[in-house]
């Protein structure tokens, strides 16, 4: 079966098109001026320049509509810019744009800023050009201080606070990975779920094992309910695997039951026979319905893992 040939959504040169000749999608308000998303643009415009041109579709009598860019465009317009470098999109569709883009990991920032500082960029320049606290570029610098490079191959796509890095470093590389393991297991990775790994993590596994207890301490009570929590986060990362298809089985098997009750036949026979059993199946019907009105159906992990 022969595929359909994909095809080319912009011409493939970028144009210098006059600033008059752009019109906006949309106009820009004080609630949009006042975030701090157009604070950073300003910021890069001002300091930077324009990176990535304006996607624009064609109008009548030479103007252009901004599909995407608008936020750039009002601030190229204050700048007092006269031309501004766009590329021409075939469809005036806008919102495959924003669709596909990806927020950068906080691994991902940390490489390209020690890249850009290997090039020559001061940390300065970089949080003026973001519009941030330089303290935060040197924290961002630092990220991966003290992480194993297991645990960075595992978090490196993953949106993860710098708290969260603060309790793995406080463990050796074995206890990072475990506990990096359980994470991504448990799909959550706040710094109060790494926080409690941490306090349940074995002594042996943390950088600084805490200090031998206290008398009136009961050692024996601290290992049970080390052995305790560990078991239950197990289960837990079992339970968030098979719960998708375990809700879809079930509201399969509740759709059949509710077929049969409202079968006369099947209805009478039950009255008949087994008044008990079709009162139970009743209130199981009625509640599963319930729960599926209130919460949607989670859709279960293809076989293959997707």
């Amino acid at each position: 079966m022969t595929r359909a040939a994909v095809k080319i959504g912009f011409r493939q040169e970028v144009l210098e098109i006059p600033i008059e000749q752009l019109v906006a999608l949309k106009e820009t308000n004080a609630a949009v001026t006042g975030c701090r998303k157009y604070s950073q643009i300003k910021a890069s415009l001002t300091h930077v320049g324009l990176i990535e041109p304006l996607a624009v579709y064609p109008q009548a009598k030479g103007i252009y509509l901004v599909i995407n860019g608008n936020l750039r465009l009002h601030l190229l317009k204050e700048m007092g810019v006269t031309t501004v470098r766009c590329i021409v999109a075939f469809d005036d569709e806008g919102y495959t744009y924003n669709k596909r883009v990806n927020a950068l990991s906080p691994i991902a920032e940390h490489f390209m800023i020690l890249k850009a500082i290997a090039n020559g960029v001061t940390e300065e320049r970089i949080a003026t050009g973001l519009n941030i606290d330089v303290v935060a570029i040197r924290r961002r610098r630092n990220l991966l201080d003290g992480i194993c490079p297991e645990v960075v191959e595992l978090l490196k796509d993953r949106r993860i606070s710098n708290s969260t890095f603060n309790s793995l470093r406080k463990m050796k590389p074995l206890g990072q990975i475990e506990a990096t393991e359980l994470m991504i297991s448990a799909s959550n990775f706040a710094s109060p779920f790494a926080a409690v790994i941490l306090g349940i993590t074995k002594p042996e596994l943390l950088v600084k094992p805490p200090k031998k207890p206290q008398k009136g301490d009961h050692p024996h009570a601290s290992i049970l309910l080390e052995e305790t929590t560990e078991t239950l986060i197990s289960e837990l990362a079992v339970a968030r695997k098979t719960y998708g298809v375990d809700v879809l089985t079930l509201t399969v098997i509740c759709r059949c039951i509710e077929s049969l009750l409202t079968n006369g036949a099947v209805d009478r026979y039950l009255q008949q026979n087994h008044l008990d059993a079709r009162s139970e199946l009743t209130h199981l019907v009625q509640d599963t319905n319930a729960e599926r009105v209130q919460d949607p159906l989670p859709v279960p992990p293809s076989r293959d893992g997707s």
